[in-house]
Order: structure tokens, then sequence, then C-alpha cells
């Protein structure tokens, strides 16, 4: 439990320092995360095609 609480607290300071950076290209940013969100979307997708399609096979060779 303390260990969590200490890594609790090294999240939050971390955060505290990388909060206080400025970012001058915002759009950057904001595209950077978009590309971001559209891949976990896709792998996850992906993901579950795979899961789905290997259930499947399995379901038939038994």
């Amino acid at each position: 439990m303390e260990e969590l609480q200490r890594e609790t607290i090294r999240s939050i300071e971390k955060f505290s320092q990388i909060s206080k950076i400025r970012v001058k290209d915002n759009n950057f940013i904001q595209k950077k995360i978009k590309q971001i969100s559209k891949q976990r979307v896709e792998f996850r997708k992906f993901a579950e095609d795979s899961i789905y399609t290997s259930k499947s096979k399995n379901v038939q060779l038994c």
C-alpha cells in the first residue's frame, strides 16, 4: 500500500512538472492526439477481430 502511495505521489509530481511546460504549437499537439486516438481505435478493432476469429476457429475444430 505504501508503494502505491509513493507511486501516486511521484505521478502527481511528474504531472506538476509537465503542466508547467508551455506549448507553442497547440495544433500540432491536437493532431498528434487525434492520430494516437485513431490508432488506438484501429488497434482495438484489430484485436477484437483477431480474438473473434480465433474463438470461431477453435469452436469449429472441436
